[in-house]
């Protein structure tokens, strides 16, 4: 039944439209659902990459008799030690491959290939975000990554892996930022604060599946094969979704603002509303007032650096742990399973810690919670079950962070300008991330100590950020063009 109060009622407010066209509200699900679908594109091979790098189980030759070895009676006298592995060749990268013994090549074919592929992408990303909208890119990181995988099981090679994860990465990362652009603006803005917030739990939930599937001892073949199967569904929640209106009207497209708002107002069984134009909207925002939006403003532009800032520390170590969990001291699955469960805490509690505490508090709190996990970790990384509880802490702080960085995004930077400013914060955690995998070559005490020195060094940086309520769109003598 079409409810009818919101009938005949015309807005010059974009979010005032949102209201009252949300109903019984099942537009926004609908884009939850498939907004969670394609981010998950970005993590679901990423992830999966420690478990695909796991050393089987190895049998050596000794005295005429096959037993149990180790990767050091291996690797330190491999021209001369007769051993094979419990698992097919075809089981994963390490079989596969022959990376047993070639840590480095591992490391740099894989994770850095990757990390290296979204540092190029997200220079596009970042552009065209904010100029076609955000779900052609959906689009096409979803494709792009289902044509990668095909590629990847169809012709495996040490040299394919390495092509690949780079192109993996390349396609993904339009996944990862323009997600959380196309939630923050297809649902009401009282939803705003929390509903960000799912995709990173989503994340840590989708974690725990993948490490439940490997420790059947699927060959990572199959899993690829599973991992197309659950994007493709992306594809269904298109016959519902469309760009959203606020894309539209804050490019000052009433027209087609005024079709997607209709287009949610039927989906959620409410009357249309009519959308009028404000002065604001009436500037056509072009490329160099995104420029000046994002660095003639001080505000903005310290934002900008503490957000790149906060967000690529946040990214570096939760990568240098995810994708070396192969290395850790204890049960990589184990561990892997507490590790996405601190994501899920992280992300649930940082969201509400907004509700009572100020945001510079709530990073803050972040930053100590990682601070304490890094310091374990310094002196307890080889120990099975101590190591756990640390990674605990040093995810949920890193998570934390993490997730409180997109979610401040969403509300201190204006919709004009939040694909590029969110993509502009995003150039800077590339860097952190390409190095995250192979920082274990350090050794793990060594790239604990690091990571440690950098939170100690943060600490100070949530007393210097400016948040304030986003005023929707920027107004004043930053959106004149001469």
């Amino acid at each position: 039944m079409i409810d009818k109060k919101s009938s005949n009622q015309r807005f010059d407010d974009i979010d005032k439209a949102y209201d009252a066209v949300e109903g019984k509200g099942h537009y926004k699900y609908l884009v939850l659902a498939g907004v969670v679908t394609s981010y998950l594109c970005y993590m679901l091979y990423m992830f999966n990459i420690s478990f695909f790098l796991i050393r089987p189980k190895a049998y050596c030759l000794k005295n005429g008799i096959w037993e149990e070895c180790s990767y050091d009676t291996i690797c330190d006298n491999e021209d001369e030690v007769q051993f094979y592995f419990d698992v097919p060749k075809e089981f994963n990268f390490v079989t596969e491959f022959d990376w047993y013994c070639d840590q480095s090549t591992s490391a740099f074919f894989t994770g850095t290939a990757f990390f290296s592929g979204t540092t190029v992408s997200v220079f596009f990303v970042t552009a065209l975000s904010d100029i076609i909208g955000r779900v052609p890119l959906l689009i096409a990181g979803t494709s792009g990554m289902i044509f990668t995988l095909v590629l990847l099981i169809c012709f495996a090679s040490s040299y394919m892996c390495l092509l690949c994860s780079f192109l993996i990465g390349f396609f993904t990362m339009a996944n990862n930022s323009s997600s959380f652009n196309f939630l923050a603006d297809s649902i009401p803005l009282s939803k705003r604060k929390f509903f960000p917030s799912t995709l990173n739990i989503a994340w840590s939930l989708a974690q725990i599946t993948i490490i439940l599937v490997m420790y059947t001892g699927i060959h990572w073949r199959t899993m690829c094969i599973g991992i197309i199967c659950f994007v493709s569904t992306f594809f269904i929640y298109l016959y519902w979704l469309r760009e959203s209106p606020k894309f539209y009207y804050a490019k000052g497209k009433l027209h087609k603002a005024q079709t997607r708002l209709n287009n949610i107002a039927h989906i959620n069984r409410t009357s249309p509303v009519t959308l009028l134009r404000s002065k604001e909207e009436e500037v056509k925002v072009t490329f160099g007032i995104r420029i000046r939006m994002l660095c003639c403003d001080k505000t903005m532009l310290i934002n900008i650096i503490l957000v790149t800032i906060l967000f690529s520390v946040s990214n570096m170590t939760s990568y240098a742990l995810q994708l070396n969990l192969e290395n850790v001291g204890g049960d990589p699955f184990l561990t892997g399973i507490f590790f996405a469960l601190s994501q899920i805490a992280g992300c649930f509690l940082s969201s509400l810690s907004l509700k009572w505490l100020q945001p510079k508090y709530s990073v803050l709190g972040c930053i100590i919670m990682s601070i304490i996990g890094m310091t374990g970790l310094v002196f307890t990384w080889d120990r099975p079950y101590i190591s756990i509880v640390f990674i605990f802490f040093a995810g949920f702080g890193a998570t934390s962070n993490d997730n409180l960085m997109y979610t401040l995004s969403g509300l201190i930077f204006p919709t004009k300008i939040l694909g590029t400013a969110l993509g502009t914060a995003l150039i800077g955690t590339r860097f952190g991330n390409m190095i995250s995998k192979p920082l274990i070559l350090l050794g793990a005490r060594n790239m604990c100590i690091l990571t440690l020195f950098l939170w100690v060094g943060m600490s100070i940086l949530p007393f210097l950020f400016k948040t304030k309520e986003k005023e929707e769109e920027t107004k004043g003598p930053l959106i004149t063009e001469s």
